[in-house]
């Protein structure tokens, strides 16, 4: 859960167990059935830009801190870890007390450093894959979600009753990428080239 994947042919979030997927025991395969239905019908859409893409992850990012539910709030640094990285290297700022739009610290608390070098690293590895993805599938790549190394977890914990912050909860990216489906896929259609 910890990252997702906008590329020319779809939205990926790593299993557990490898880079970047930390969803431990409680991961749950439904987050993955939303996204490879979604990769279906974005490979469908002829002209994808990363324009297009660029929209839809600040939908995402956008529904994730104001929708129902919200990212998880105790420190803040859950929602700091949030990025979103393009295949041609750029980051997308923007969205929360991100760590990459804040600039400084913007972790807090015993595990800054870990955060912090956990932060750089996902973001460097984003880098590489999707320049990658990009290269191997001839169009635009764009990769987001939060490199605090407990994400995935918090995602999957449902049956918590009492959330620190109102209105927050589990499964809050994947509500976000289910109930905005349609308005994601329309963000790409929109700013698809149109080939003549």
């Amino acid at each position: 859960m910890a990252k997702t994947r906008l590329s020319g042919t779809r939205i990926r979030a790593p299993r557990p167990g490898t880079p970047g997927g930390s969803g431990g025991k409680n991961y749950k395969k439904e987050l993955d059935v939303i996204l490879n239905n979604l990769n279906k019908e974005i490979s469908g859409i002829a002209g994808r830009t990363l324009t297009g893409f660029i929209k839809s992850a600040r939908l995402i990012r956008e529904r994730t801190e104001k929708g129902n539910p919200v990212t998880p709030v105790d420190l803040g640094n859950l929602r700091a870890s949030w990025f979103t990285v393009t295949s041609n290297g750029k980051i997308i700022k923007g969205g929360g007390r991100s760590h990459q739009a804040g600039g400084g610290k913007a972790f807090v608390g015993p595990n800054v450093d870990k955060l912090t070098q956990g932060h750089s690293e996902a973001i460097t590895e984003a880098k590489g894959n999707a320049e990658n993805s990009s290269n191997s599938r001839g169009g635009p790549s764009l990769i987001m979600g939060y490199s605090a190394y407990y994400a995935g977890y918090v995602h999957e914990m449902v049956g918590v009753e009492k959330w620190t912050k109102e209105g927050s909860g589990p499964k809050w990216f994947q509500t976000a990428i289910f109930e905005n489906k349609d308005k994601i896929l329309g963000l790409i259609r929109e700013s698809a080239k149109i080939k003549k």
